[in-house]
């Protein structure tokens, strides 16, 4: 989803925000008012209110000037900060729109527009764990934060490295590989800047399957019967692989025990109806699919292969990390966590999320509202120590080229989660983090 905000709004989203009419309050009128709720957002109260998200401003800013005659009205200092309990003025359609096309100067006075740097390039693999980058695309929440954007697809986060470093991909999100690794001890201008994607306890979104033929006929009940096997990954020394040696060593085994075949996920279900492999690192809703049709059964759940992996980060690369580009940056963080933050709970399965979902994967709905879900920290918190641990196991295995491992803070950096956090507030996770 591509649009574009005027300068004006641009304006307005950042401002402090002025009252609407600032020689006549006493003119400004409410079509409704609203009390904020959990999970709401100004620009979801928009949609529902005109049928655009991006008429936010609008309701900020009448508001802010019936606070000014009302002390029960809000005072909203920040569009991407409101509390539980606010009451907020929705004025009338025509209103909003007379505003948004004229907005007072006061408002969009002294803000500093974004660079210039064109189309924001967002690479995706097409599962479950890239949610929160689909929900805000197909929901606005780009688009509110002032950027145009367009997702590009990709089999896995490997691939992403090169075009991250050169700058004619922005952002990318998957595993820690060696690429990245390795990317990074180049001095390339890559760097995880938030966590993605991860399997605490209860979200075993990337289980361990096996052909259900093998397991009928009992030869196949535990890890340690994989010996000799043909187990797919969909890219080799990425996180499929790692999780599967994970899994394998609960068996006493290693990925030299078995025989590790690189398909793409999408065609694993097939591979494993078919008898080509044996078993499978599979994410859900393929894995349900898989599971569904009798062709494959868990043989260790996502959240069983080791403990709490964090099978997915976000890279920004060479345009994003150059300093007079950090704002964006920042904005899109601020766009991400509040996609999480509607996906938070049983946010997974509202109409609207499981629609942006579908949109960009084309998985049906049911089988969103179905699947099991990853864990999406709610403040983009990374688990570090799983982190070091893919590190470890690429520079044991010998993946990468690396003389020694490199210090967590040579790959990871805070700076845009610390602001993006900054604006919109810290929520409580549901599981809390590891100090």
């Amino acid at each position: 989803m591509k649009r574009v905000l005027s300068v004006l709004l641009l304006a307005a989203i950042m401002l402090s925000l002025a009252p609407l009419y600032t020689s006549a309050q006493e003119a400004v009128t409410c079509d409704s008012d609203v009390v904020v709720q959990a999970d709401d957002w100004l620009s979801k109260i928009a949609e529902k209110a005109y049928g655009d998200s991006l008429s936010f401003p609008a309701i900020a800013a009448a508001t802010n000037s019936k606070t000014a005659t009302d002390d029960s009205y809000a005072s909203i200092e920040n569009v991407d900060v409101i509390e539980i309990g606010w009451k907020l003025c929705v004025p009338p359609a025509a209103d909003a729109e007379a505003y948004l096309n004229n907005p007072d100067a006061s408002v969009t006075a002294g803000v500093e527009e974004l660079p210039d740097i064109g189309t924001i390039q967002i690479g995706y693999i097409p599962i479950f764990a890239f949610a929160p980058f689909f929900v805000a695309d197909q929901k606005g929440y780009f688009a509110e934060q002032g950027l145009d954007v367009e997702l590009q697809s990709f089999r896995s986060g490997g691939p992403m490295m090169a075009p991250l470093a050169t700058g004619s991909l922005d952002v990318g999100g998957g595993e820690t590989s060696p690429g990245l690794f390795n990317a990074i001890n180049k001095g390339l201008d890559i760097k995880v800047v938030s966590g993605l994607a991860s399997q605490p306890e209860g979200f075993g979104a990337v289980p361990l399957l096996v052909r259900q033929a093998l397991v009928d006929s009992g030869e196949v009940t535990v890890p340690a019967d994989l010996a000799g096997r043909k187990v797919a990954v969909n890219i080799v020394q990425g996180t499929a692989e790692y999780l599967a040696a994970k899994g394998l060593e609960q068996g006493g085994l290693t990925v030299d025990d078995v025989e590790l075949v690189s398909i793409p996920f999408p065609e694993m279900p097939q591979a494993l109806a078919n008898g080509a492999v044996d078993a499978a690192i599979l994410p859900h809703p393929l894995a349900s699919r898989a599971i569904g049709s009798g062709d494959a059964a868990v043989l260790l759940d996502g959240d069983k292969v080791t403990f709490w992996p964090q099978n997915g980060v976000i890279y920004f690369g060479q345009r994003m990390l150059q300093p007079e580009n950090h704002e964006i940056g920042v904005r899109f963080l601020v766009a991400y966590l509040k996609a999480v933050r509607d996906l938070h709970g049983d946010g997974w399965r509202e109409d609207e999320n499981v629609a942006a979902i579908n949109a960009t994967t084309n998985v049906p709905e049911a089988a969103i509202r179905n699947g099991v879900a990853y864990y999406f920290d709610t403040n983009g918190w990374i688990h570090r120590d799983s982190t070091a641990d893919f590190q470890a196991y690429h520079f044991n295995r010998g993946y990468t080229e690396l003389e020694e491992m490199l210090p967590l803070d040579q790959i990871i950096i805070d700076t845009y989660l610390d602001e993006a956090l900054a604006r919109l507030g810290r929520v409580e996770p549901l599981i809390p983090p590891i100090e």
